[in-house]
C-alpha cells in the first residue's frame, strides 16, 4: 500500500487528577473507547453531541482519524504531559520543559531536567501522579522541538 498523503496531529497524551488518560488533539480531548493489543480506540470526550474518533497503533501511529467537532474545544489547565522520543524514551514536559526518568523506584520516579550538563531542575513524581521536591527553576529557554505522531492515509 502507497502512502498518499502524510498529515501530522499533534497528540499530546495526558492524566486526569482519577488516573484516566486522555489525548488532546488541536485543543479538544479524547478518552480511549476501547483498547486491544495492537490498537487504541479515541473518542471525543462530548460523545454525546460529537462523533470525531481516531484509532492508534500499540507504537503512538494515527491509523484512523476523524477529528471534526461541531463544538468548541473544552477547557481545561495541563499541569504536566508525557510524549515519547525518537528512541521511543518517555519524557515529562512540565511548564514547556522536557524531563527524563533518571531514577525509579518501587514507589517514586525522578525526573531531571533532558539539559543534564547545565540545567538541576528536577522533581519526585509517586506513582499515583503527585509531585514533590519540584525544583523546576531552569538556567536555559525550553526546548523548541515539537512532539507528533503521523497519520497515514
Amino acid at each position: 500500500m502507497k502512502i498518499k498523503l502524510l498529515a501530522h496531529f499533534l497528540i499530546t497524551f495526558v492524566r486526569k487528577g482519577c488516573g484516566k488518560r486522555l489525548a488532546i488533539c488541536h485543543g479538544y480531548t479524547f478518552y480511549c473507547l476501547r483498547q486491544t493489543k495492537v490498537t487504541q480506540h479515541w473518542q471525543c470526550t462530548m460523545w454525546g453531541k460529537c462523533r470525531a474518533k481516531f484509532s492508534t497503533s500499540a507504537e503512538g501511529v494515527i491509523k484512523t482519524a476523524r477529528i471534526q467537532h461541531p463544538h468548541l474545544p473544552p477547557k481545561y489547565k495541563i499541569i504536566m504531559t508525557f510524549v515519547r522520543n525518537q528512541l521511543g524514551k518517555t519524557l515529562a514536559i512540565l511548564y514547556g520543559y522536557t524531563f527524563y526518568v533518571h531514577k525509579a523506584s518501587s514507589t517514586t520516579l525522578r525526573w531531571q531536567c533532558t539539559n543534564t550538563g547545565v540545567c538541576k531542575a528536577r522533581f519526585i513524581q509517586s506513582l499515583d501522579g503527585g509531585l514533590r521536591n519540584v525544583s523546576v527553576v531552569h538556567t536555559h529557554k525550553p526546548p523548541i522541538k515539537i512532539y507528533q505522531l503521523s497519520l497515514k492515509l
